[in-house]
């Protein structure tokens, strides 16, 4: 899945509600912020990118997140074991952060999938 189809499953899950939001800077650079955007809110619902929004994501998805010492995070839901959805695991490349958030983030969304089962 694409990032834009995690966020937006993850959205859904957690009833973030807004609309799906691809700001390019003014400024000339390549870089550009993309997220939920949340009916008058800022800044952008973001969880693969705001370590805050991940968290509140996790706790509220009662996720069970565990960081190995040789570079993987793995990531379960209890309503994903009920529903016999593989754990998420994610390799750290240079990130561990963003490893996690992202197996954070696909597993709400398999989760979200796996309701529709």
């Amino acid at each position: 899945m694409i990032d834009r189809e995690l966020l937006e499953l993850a959205a859904k899950a957690v009833k973030v509600r807004g609309t799906w939001v691809e700001k390019h800077p003014e400024d000339g650079h390549q870089s550009y912020a993309c997220g939920i955007g949340r009916d008058g809110a800022a800044p952008l619902w973001n969880p693969l990118v705001n370590d805050g929004d991940c968290f509140r994501l996790a706790v509220s998805m009662n996720l069970r997140i565990t960081i190995y010492e040789d570079g993987f995070t793995c990531v379960t839901a209890s309503e994903m074991i009920k529903r016999r959805v593989e754990t998420v695991m994610v390799k750290h490349v240079d990130d561990g952060l963003a490893a996690t958030r992202r197996a954070i983030v696909v597993a709400v969304a398999e989760t979200v999938k796996a309701r529709k089962l």
